[in-house]
């Protein structure tokens, strides 16, 4: 596999000829965290029979993947039979499988693939226009845009995607900036699934679903290697400045000692904004040791319906 860089990465595991897909982000911060929280997204089979996405992303301690990076590449094990007990547990219980994780026996992983550039994707001269709206909007090029979820995974066509997940390349703070302020374009209809509206998701001109997922380029990454202080936070804190919080780990600066928090949860990107508040429970608190945040400290949390509590919204 080629050298990590930030991007969507998807490991693919073969468990009893049944595929599962899970969804993997921050490759770069397994240098020294080789547990992390993974997410199963797809599978070859209706495995989730109590919810829907956001049921699952909500709970991602259900399901944990173990990387590494040797010589900065990226390879993958992960607990094969976690999923067995998951399905014993049911989600109400989910919180055993971290009492379990001892008996869990590490194995090799199948695959692990980034995204796709989407000039390489087989109707992509159909589209040229959708995708001149987006690159557009994003200031970026298409040569630069890639194409990642169900529909890099299961080479589908777009008219046959149910949204266009697509990574976006940030490269200067101006650019971050702009997209910050407006989120989407002005004329974009909202999208709207699972009763909210999405912050970072709209409608083109010819009523696909942007999705964008953004990663870091030449700005460069502000959390890349953490180390864990023993400390976890219990308490309400208000959100001061929400620059990094569109990136697959939203990263915002409190009205703290602590000074930031981040979440390895897509599902709050570009949620919160600045005056709001939120309450932390058993958050664990890290020492930056790399990044251009390096030596402040970051609470880090991993399961959004257990540790996060919107207390208020500046709507």
């Amino acid at each position: 596999m080629s050298k990590i860089i930030d991007d969507i990465y998807w490991i693919e595991v073969n468990i009893k000829n049944e595929i599962f897909y899970f969804f993997v982000t921050e490759p770069y911060l397994y240098s020294n965290i080789s547990e992390s929280y993974g997410k199963i997204i797809y599978s070859t089979t209706p495995f989730f029979t109590k919810g829907n996405v956001n049921i699952i992303e909500n709970k991602t301690n259900l399901y944990k993947t173990y990387l590494r990076n040797e010589n900065d590449v990226m390879y993958g094990v992960l607990d094969l039979e976690i999923n067995s007990y998951a399905t014993k547990f049911g989600f109400e219980k989910g919180c055993l499988i971290d009492e379990n994780l001892n008996k869990i026996i590490r194995k090799e992983v199948i695959q692990i693939q980034k995204s796709k550039e989407i000039i390489l994707i087989e109707d992509y001269k159909n589209y040229e226009r959708l995708f001149n709206e987006i690159s557009t909007f994003y200031e970026t090029n298409i040569e630069d845009l890639k194409l990642t979820g169900g529909g890099q995974l299961f080479n589908k066509k777009l008219n046959d995607m149910h949204d266009l997940d697509l990574v976006v390349t940030i490269y200067s703070y101006e650019q971050l900036e702009k997209i910050n302020l407006l989120k989407k374009p002005k004329y974009a209809k909202n999208v709207t699934e699972f009763n909210r509206i999405w912050p970072l998701r709209w409608y083109s001109f010819n009523n696909e679903i942007v999705c964008p997922f953004f990663i870091y380029g030449k700005i460069g990454i502000p959390i890349e290697e953490v180390q864990y202080t023993g400390e976890n936070f219990n308490g309400v804190l208000t959100i001061k400045n929400d620059e990094y919080g569109i990136f697959n780990m939203p990263i915002y600066q409190i009205d703290n000692q602590i000074k930031y928090i981040a979440f390895r949860l897509t599902i709050v990107r570009g949620w919160f904004k600045l005056g709001d508040k939120i309450k932390i429970n058993n958050g664990k608190v890290y020492k930056i040791k790399k990044g251009l945040l390096k030596e402040n400290t970051v609470i880090i949390i991993n399961d959004f319906s257990s540790q996060l509590i919107i207390k208020e919204r500046n709507l």
